[in-house]
C-alpha cells in the first residue's frame, strides 16, 4: 500500500510538471496580454484527452492543477484508441494521456504530437483482486490455474491492462 501511495505521488508530480511545461511552452508562443478595456485576462484553458482507466487519478490531478494554476482543464475520457481517432479527426486538443505508451507513439507517427513533448507520467500495475476473505486462498499467479475458479480479465483488444495480462500469463506459462 505504501508503494502505491509513493507511485501516485510520483504520478501527481510528473503530470503537474508535464502540464506546467506545456502551458509555459504555449504561453511563450502566444500573446496573453489582456484585451483593451478588460482588467483581467480570460482564464486559460487546456483540452485533455485521457484514457478512461486512469480517470480516478486524473480527476484528482486535474482538480489540484486547476486550483493551483487557475487553468481550466477540459477533459474527454474514453478508450485510448477512440481518443486517438478523435484527435486525428478533430485536430484539436492540448494533452493526450492514454492508458498505454503505444498510443502516444502512434500519435507521434501520425504527426499529431511532437516526440520531444512525450513524457511517461504513470504506469499500470496489474493486480489480482479476490473475493472478500479470499475463500480460494489465491496468493500467486499459479493459483489461478486451479479448477473451479471463475476469472475475469481486461479485453486485450480494447484495454492496455488486457494486453499486459496476456503477456504476464504467457511469460508464466499459464
Amino acid at each position: 500500500m505504501k508503494q502505491a501511495r509513493i507511485a501516485i505521488l510520483i504520478v501527481v508530480i510528473l503530470v503537474c510538471a508535464a502540464v506546467s511545461f506545456h502551458v509555459l511552452q504555449r504561453s511563450a508562443n502566444h500573446d496573453h496580454s489582456p484585451p483593451v478595456g478588460h482588467a483581467k485576462p480570460a482564464r486559460a484553458e487546456l483540452m485533455l484527452y485521457c484514457g478512461a482507466g486512469i480517470r480516478p487519478a486524473a480527476d484528482a490531478l486535474i482538480e489540484a492543477f486547476e486550483a493551483k494554476h487557475h487553468i481550466k482543464i477540459n477533459v474527454t475520457y474514453s478508450g485510448s484508441g477512440f481518443l486517438l481517432g478523435q484527435i486525428a479527426t478533430l485536430q484539436t486538443g492540448d494533452l493526450f494521456m492514454p492508458g498505454a505508451e503505444w498510443y502516444v507513439d502512434r500519435a507521434i507517427e501520425k504527426g499529431l504530437a511532437l516526440r520531444e513533448t512525450k513524457r511517461i507520467v504513470a504506469f499500470f500495475v496489474p493486480e489480482i483482486f479476490v473475493r472478500k476473505g479470499n475463500p480460494h486462498n489465491i496468493e500467486s499467479l499459479q493459483d489461478l490455474t486451479r479448477k473451479g475458479l471463475r476469472l475475469g480479465f481486461g479485453d486485450e483488444r480494447s484495454c492496455a491492462v488486457g494486453k499486459k495480462t496476456l503477456k504476464i500469463l504467457e511469460k508464466n506459462d499459464i
